[in-house]
């Protein structure tokens, strides 16, 4: 049962590391299923579950306690998808209740809708095991105690009349009646995101497993505002042992010394001493987006702290011609976009996939006259089937054919084109630093302008908001330009 916690900085191999350990108990005889590896994150597991198949010639089915904490909870309740309330489900309640429910939110400033955020707040309540009164008195805003008090009341009449649970349920179900798994080895990756309910999990597989390893790094614990307990992480009762590693695999010296820098400010925190590489790496500051020459070549990526930012900075980038990626506006949902490049590729005389091919005709200037349905689903449409069914004649450029495309998609896609840009698998993305987490570029252009509220939240909790830019920092490789703030609320870089 002993327990040791590895304290990873940012690119220092802690995932390697971590699966050094999973080769030493596989090693000592253990077999796939008396391994465990958890993480808050589907991403963190998802990664050590492929590097797991990959270095060991493992099958992933034989990985069955590779999970994240809800995963883990919904396999060993051996409950179906039917048993999960979903969106749908949310959206019905607040009609019912009179109260827009969108299933959207904003990761880093709060809920949308007066719905999503009783939806939030009724769950960071039981992920940090406090009253309904409590969470509403500590984080409730501007909500109306009754209109909450009610939600969470119909809430509850409403998964039991429907049979129905929702992901916290299944979180404290497994709390009180799972089957805990008996591990030779447990791993828990990214604990310092872990709720209190979670932990409470994870002292109890802990109780079960032979040897324990709890990794993270509380420099990086961004999570708090959805319930993560990094309080729980920094006392560290559960550790018997410390390690941490030291030698960083990503920073360049001069990025290592800003971001020491911006950690340094952190109150409560452990500390951690490490090494950069051999790089030395760039810090660069320009006065706005408008002087950032440097995103003409290379790989980027773009930060920025709040949500509400991200669309003057795509208005940008299209208004220049930058090929771009977001997380709501990727080049694979774009159909006006597949609708150009299978025009084009269809007038060169190739053959395009299905789906591009039925993008097409809705953007064409003159109707068409047959329907696409006529063509073979599980073939590609070939330039004479598409003219055959079509009618168009693919003489035209596709700016010239597709007259019913917007003109911000056309001038934008010209504008690419001329660039030599890839639309369809741009080098440059634009995230949120939340967004952003465990992600790294070479080059990373990064904002320091913040919301009032976020401004607010930062004089309440400056560690918080000091550890999201710590991570805005610490996802460059070589290169990190800074943006000079426009507002007066930002954040000192």
């Amino acid at each position: 049962m002993a327990t040791t916690l590895i304290l990873g900085p940012p690119g220092t191999g802690k995932t390697t590391t971590l699966l050094d350990l999973v080769e030493e108990s596989f090693r000592n005889g253990s077999r796939p299923d008396r391994v465990g590896f958890v993480s808050f994150t589907r991403k963190a597991v998802n990664e050590a579950r492929a590097r797991a198949c990959d270095q060991f010639a493992i099958d992933q089915e034989d990985l069955v306690y590779y999970r994240t904490i809800h995963s883990l909870a919904f396999r060993q309740l051996g409950m179906s998808r039917q048993d999960v309330m979903g969106w749908k489900h949310f959206k019905e309640l607040g009609h019912e209740l009179g109260v827009r429910m969108t299933g959207r939110r904003l990761d880093d400033v709060g809920f949308i809708s007066v719905g999503d955020q009783m939806v939030g707040l009724e769950n960071r309540a039981r992920l940090c095991c406090v009253t309904y009164k409590e969470a509403w008195e500590k984080w409730g805003g501007d909500l109306n105690w009754f209109q909450f008090d009610q939600y969470t009341r119909s809430l509850q009449r409403y998964k039991d009349a429907h049979l129905l649970y929702d992901f916290t349920d299944m979180l404290e179900r497994f709390l009180d009646t799972g089957v805990v798994p008996d591990l030779d080895l447990l791993v828990v990756d990214e604990a310092q995101d872990l709720s209190q309910l979670q932990w409470r999990i994870v002292e109890r597989m802990r109780a079960a497993a032979t040897e324990t390893y709890v990794a993270g790094d509380d420099d990086q614990a961004i999570f708090r505002w959805s319930g993560a307990d990094v309080d729980y992480f920094l006392a560290a009762e559960f550790a018997d042992h410390q390690q941490v590693l030291d030698q960083s695999y990503r920073l360049p010296a001069a990025i290592h010394t800003l971001a020491e820098e911006v950690s340094g400010r952190i109150d409560r925190r452990f500390v951690k001493a490490f090494h950069p590489t051999e790089k030395q790496g760039q810090v660069d500051y320009v006065a706005s987006l408008d002087d950032a020459d440097a995103l003409e070549t290379g790989d980027w990526l773009i930060l920025v702290r709040n949500n509400y930012q991200i669309q003057g900075v795509l208005d940008h980038l299209r208004y220049c011609g930058y090929a771009y990626e977001a997380e709501r506006d990727k080049p694979a949902d774009n159909v006006a976009l597949r609708a150009a490049y299978a025009w084009e590729a269809l007038r060169a005389g190739h053959d395009v996939a299905y789906e591009d091919a039925v993008a097409v005709p809705a953007y064409l200037t003159h109707p068409v006259e047959g329907a696409p349905g006529a063509w073979d689903q599980t073939r590609p449409v070939s330039a004479s089937d598409f003219q055959a069914v079509t009618g168009a004649s693919l003489q035209q450029h596709w700016y010239d054919a597709l007259g019913r495309m917007s003109v911000e998609d056309r001038e934008y896609f010209r504008a690419a084109r001329r660039r030599n840009e890839n639309l369809r698998h741009p080098r440059i993305k634009v995230s949120t630093i939340h967004g952003a987490k465990g992600g790294e570029c070479e080059n990373v252009l990064l904002f320091t302008d913040v919301s009032n509220k976020t401004a607010q939240e930062m004089w309440r909790r400056p560690d918080d908001e000091t550890r999201v830019f710590y991570v805005g920092v610490t996802r460059a490789l070589s290169r990190l330009c800074i943006v000079q703030p426009q507002t007066p609320a930002h954040f000192s870089l």
